[in-house]
């Protein structure tokens, strides 16, 4: 996926949110799209997740419903990402 296309899917991604009535950390948003802007192209990627449709319960009424497929980004962190994160302390 084209850098371009990861910046598009995080802000489809906070508008959703803000659809929803979600208030998301716009600071945060920023953050984490300016951090993967510095991401040289194999440090990480962002790919389509499907879910495919499934039954699950109404926790309220205990009801069975039918919940629909959707797509979601799913964040994948390269190596050199993976070392950043993960610096052992001495």
């Amino acid at each position: 996926m084209k850098h371009d296309e990861q910046l598009a899917l995080f802000d489809g991604a906070r508008n959703k949110l803000k659809q929803l009535g979600i208030k998301p950390n716009i600071s945060e948003l920023k953050q984490v799209e300016n951090d993967l802007a510095k991401l040289k192209k194999r440090e990480a990627d962002l790919e389509k997740k499907y879910d495919s449709a499934r039954k699950g319960r109404n926790p309220q009424t205990g009801k069975e419903i039918k919940i629909a497929a959707s797509k979601a980004p799913k964040f994948k962190a390269g190596k050199a990402l993976k070392d950043l994160v993960n610096i052992k302390k001495k």
